[in-house]
């Protein structure tokens, strides 16, 4: 009976493959066997693009905290049609990860490029509050003075746009690239506008304190 069920998990693995190499004309990976791009069949074996998120989820070895969330999705001039995927990790959004995907006028998928961000366990629990982990950041770019300190860009902003620049700090996953590690951490990202010097930052501030600088 053993033997029996074997040899069924065998097949299915078998035809899950063939399946996939039906569908694929072309694919690219990097040394750790991540799939950055891929290029479907449209003649024999076209995919639909409302699959799409179902070959996301197959193409890499994706962890039941994984998953993809569709950020936007848009139709050209040529009535080329395009779906940008964000990679969320126990439904926090991990920074780099993302797939675009691409597909023709008849609703087959084409394409799909991008990054899938392989997370072994990340501590998913703050250990620094949002204010916190602002000042950090602003420790961190040294400015004289920020957007937001000045009574007229901030009236400015709210007025025109709706908005403020006042830093809300969003809660990713990030990779620890100050350490040369494979390691995640949960950070906060800010989008800082600072005046004096004039600049402006996107700056993750990381639970033990790391800063990784993006601008």
């Amino acid at each position: 009976m053993k033997n029996k069920i074997l040899s069924v998990i065998s097949v299915w693995f078998i035809a899950l493959y063939t399946i996939n190499a039906q569908i694929v004309l072309q694919k690219q990976t990097e040394r750790d066997g991540i799939v950055t791009s891929l290029r479907f069949r449209t003649d024999t074996v076209p995919v639909a693009m409302n699959k799409a998120k179902e070959i996301l989820n197959s193409i890499n070895k994706m962890q039941a905290a994984d998953e993809w969330r569709l950020e936007k999705s848009s139709i050209d001039k040529q009535k080329t049609k395009h779906q940008y995927y964000l990679q969320y990790y126990k439904g926090i959004r991990v920074v780099y990860g993302t797939y675009a995907l691409h597909g023709n006028d008849r609703g087959q998928l084409e394409s799909a490029i991008g990054n899938f961000q392989k997370i072994d366990q990340v501590n998913t629990t703050a250990q620094l509050s949002e204010s916190e982990a602002l000042q950090h950041a602003m420790k961190h770019i040294g400015a004289e003075l920020y957007k937001w300190q000045i009574p007229e860009e901030e009236r400015w902003i709210k007025e025109y746009l709706n908005d403020t620049y006042y830093p809300q700090g969003e809660m990713v996953i990030v990779k620890d690239i100050l350490q040369g590690s494979n390691q995640y951490r949960l950070a906060y990202k800010f989008d800082i506008y600072a005046h004096k010097p004039l600049s402006r930052y996107m700056v993750c501030i990381c639970g033990c304190h790391r800063r990784e600088n993006f601008g």
